[in-house]
C-alpha cells in the first residue's frame, strides 16, 4: 500500500467468512469488518469501511480480477486531511 510520495508499505488483505480485514490496520485497533461485492464477468468489486476507536475511519474499495487485486483506501481522522493510499497485489498462497 502507498501514499503518495512515500514509500509502499507491505499489507495483507484478508476476505474470510464475509469479513474484510487489513493485518497492517491492526496496530491501530481495526478489526474485521463486513464488505459489499458485486461480480462482472471474471471481474469482483468490492467496498468495506473500517472503524477504529482510537483512529479513525478506513474506506476500502477495489477490484480482484484472477488473483490479482488493486485499489484504494481513503483514511479519516477527526481534524486532519483525509490520506488516499493505492494498493496492488497478488493471492498468497
Amino acid at each position: 500500500m502507498s501514499e503518495p510520495g512515500k514509500a509502499p508499505q507491505p499489507d495483507d488483505l484478508v476476505f474470510e467468512g464475509g469479513a474484510f480485514e487489513s493485518i497492517g490496520c491492526r496496530q491501530f485497533g481495526y478489526t474485521k469488518s463486513s464488505y459489499f461485492a458485486t461480480t462482472s464477468g471474471d471481474v469482483i468489486t468490492f467496498q468495506s469501511k473500517g472503524m477504529s476507536p482510537t483512529d479513525g475511519t478506513t474506506s476500502w474499495s477495489g477490484t480482484i480480477k484472477g488473483e490479482t487485486i488493486e485499489g484504494k483506501m481513503v483514511w479519516e481522522k477527526t481534524g486532519k486531511a483525509p490520506l488516499t493510499y493505492s494498493y496492488s497485489g497478488t493471492l498468497k498462497k
